[in-house]
């Protein structure tokens, strides 16, 4: 009895630790779920453009509300949803998921749809420069409707103009990079021929609607895309969070060409790992969250993957919003904490943890605890050792807590689910 009741305090004190740590900001706002209900309005026109076809696109999107919110100027997220630039939607599954969840939290979102063009076009590589550029134009454009509600229209959606991000999935993930990276400015990475194909459908600002307004965004959530170049970040960028699989064969981790397995030469783009090599060489806030092992955007078919997706994107996200509605302080975001890496997760019987790059020197103690507060693995992890292996052994399928905790430093936390 007394050692469950030492555990359960232990895994109590964990978790609060966790949760005061990590939600102090915002009184958890932005990072925890908030509310039970949305007030979802769906297909309003944002836009209108023609597509590499030469076909007129009404550009519609749907915007997730949560209901019962008191604050009068909330920060926004617009999602773009995946699809090869051929397909999809703004209520495929997975980016309208992420949309529903976020909101919860506090965050006004939108879900886009945007121009897309023939699967025939994917192997042409200036028609799918173009179309990127496009897509680009028509996210810029999303951002510039929502300012100029704010501006002429009453700002119906009480959205803090100040506080305006952009994420995607895939082709989503390339639109929102390249949306906020991709500059005429750029002069040392963009060459001439592809400010010439801008220029041929419109620069990279377009004419999808609502000139005169600012297309800038705060943030940028990339969830399994690329840029055609990771030199394109400089210096006072936006801030950046990725999340990615290594072993991604549609959008590579690091530099390849898309859709990996077809067997004929498509465009060349660079992924997360050097996007995020090039953020740290530059100074750029960022984090990078790896799925080790994992493919292609594998929160879409896997409850875990998502839940993970959903926290990581929550942490980061929540550090980028201003709490003086919430709370009524002033206060500075706080720097973006180590964190820790384990894969796979979900794991089958074994899973390694890499440890933040920073730790080398530092002793650690590792401990797993079970959902009852039992600590059911525990090892010491040398000063200079940056993985380690964790056996399954005969642990049942279920939630774990993983915690390791450096001499002088807060514990790092990550969940682990055993299949």
């Amino acid at each position: 009895m007394q050692f469950k009741l030492i555990s359960c305090s232990l895994l109590i004190a964990l978790l609060t630790a966790f949760t005061l740590s990590a939600s102090a900001q915002c009184n958890g706002r932005y990072k925890n779920v908030q509310f039970d209900s949305l007030n979802v309005t769906s297909d309003i026109q944002y836009g209108q453009s023609v597509n590499l076809e030469g076909d007129t696109v009404d550009l519609l999107l749907d915007v997730y509300e949560p209901v019962g919110d008191t604050l009068n100027e909330r920060p926004l997220i617009i999602f773009a949803h995946g699809g090869s630039f051929t397909s999809g939607s703004k209520t495929n599954g997975a980016i309208q998921e992420i949309s529903r969840r976020m909101a919860k939290r506090g965050f006004v979102t939108a879900s886009i749809n945007y121009r897309l063009t023939s699967a025939g076009n994917l192997a042409d590589s200036v028609k799918i420069v173009k179309e990127t550029i496009m897509a680009a134009q028509d996210g810029k454009a999303a951002l510039r409707f929502f300012r100029k509600d704010a501006a002429v229209n009453g700002n119906q959606f009480r959205i803090d103009t100040d506080q305006m991000f952009f994420g995607g999935n895939s082709a989503g993930a390339i639109l929102a990079l390249h949306l906020a990276y991709a500059e005429y400015e750029d002069t040392t990475v963009m060459n001439d021929e592809i400010e010439t194909l801008a220029n041929e459908v419109g620069g990279f600002e377009g004419n999808s609607g609502n000139p005169g307004y600012s297309s800038d965004v705060d943030a940028v959530v990339n969830m399994s895309g690329a840029l055609k170049n990771a030199a394109y970040l400089d210096a006072n960028d936006q801030p950046l969070l990725s999340l990615h699989g290594t072993n991604d064969q549609t959008v590579p981790y690091d530099r390849g060409q898309v859709y990996q397995s077809i067997p004929f030469q498509l465009i060349t783009v660079e992924g997360s790992s050097l996007i995020h090599e090039r953020a740290d060489t530059v100074g750029v806030t960022n984090r990078l969250k790896t799925f080790y092992s994992a493919g292609h955007s594998p929160f879409v078919n896997d409850t875990a993957y998502m839940d993970t997706t959903i926290r990581v994107t929550a942490e980061f996200m929540q550090k980028r919003c201003d709490c003086y509605q919430v709370t009524g302080l002033v206060a500075q975001n706080p720097m973006d904490e180590p964190s820790i890496d384990v894969y796979p997760n979900p794991a089958p019987d074994q899973f390694t943890i890499r440890l933040p790059e920073d730790k080398n020197g530092q002793a650690a103690e590792l401990q797993l605890l079970n959902n009852q507060g039992q600590i059911v693995r525990q090892a010491s992890i040398g000063k200079y050792d940056r993985q380690y292996r964790l056996e399954r052994g005969n642990l049942p399928a279920g939630l774990y807590h993983l915690s390791i905790r450096q001499e002088g430093g807060d514990p790092l936390q990550e969940k682990v689910v055993l299949q």
